[in-house]
């Protein structure tokens, strides 16, 4: 900025600030803006206080000095009511329990194989001529497979009792139904190991 622009700059402020101030003193001036005084209030006639106002049950003890109301004047008496009670709830009724026979017998069938996988029977024990029997009991889920096995019967051969459990977890059954429903059951499976029937 040059030095010409920088005085046209500061007169053009001068100059609005002068024309500024000459606006505020006129409007200081100015007797619009006065307040005209408010003239105090008397006591006239036309200016009277409120009567005090009665209690709100005028058949007890009022105060001094002022006489209870006369029924016959037509004052207006106020007397406590209780409200009307609400009206009760619609009570719904209960639906009726199901209808069953007392002491209805429970139908349940046990689990059915459907596939069986046999046993393999441990060459060594089969050689050297030993057998035994074992029992198994399998936990059939409700959707016909074998979720759990254990040995209710062992053999007295861990390996004969391996080789059983082994071959029923491969099985597949139809599950237990009770009232025709398929439910969790379980069954014992048998196993007798003979050498002498190879």
């Amino acid at each position: 900025m040059t030095r010409k622009q920088r005085r046209w700059l500061i007169a053009a402020f001068v100059v609005g600030l002068l024309f500024f101030l000459l606006i505020w003193n006129r409007e200081r001036q100015n007797k619009f803006f006065k307040v005209a005084p408010v003239a105090p209030v008397t006591n006239s006639e036309e200016y009277q206080p409120l009567p005090v106002p009665l209690p709100g049950d005028v058949r007890g003890t009022v105060g001094p000095g002022i006489a209870p109301p006369d029924s016959s004047e037509g004052t207006a008496r106020i007397e406590e009511r209780t409200p009307p009670p609400a009206p009760a709830a619609p009570v719904q009724p209960r639906p009726a329990p199901t209808a069953q026979a007392p002491n209805a017998p429970i139908k349940t069938t046990d689990p059915q194989p459907v596939s069986r996988a046999q046993p393999v029977y441990p060459r060594s024990l089969l050689n050297a001529g030993i057998g035994g029997r074992v029992v198994i009991r399998a936990t059939i889920g409700s959707n016909g497979e074998v979720i759990d096995t254990s040995i209710a019967e062992p053999s007295g051969e861990i390996q004969l009792d391996r080789a059983a459990n082994l071959a029923v977890k491969r099985w597949r059954f139809s599950p237990a139904m009770q009232n025709g429903r398929p439910v969790v059951g379980s069954v014992l499976i048998p196993f007798d190991f003979k050498p002498d029937s190879r």
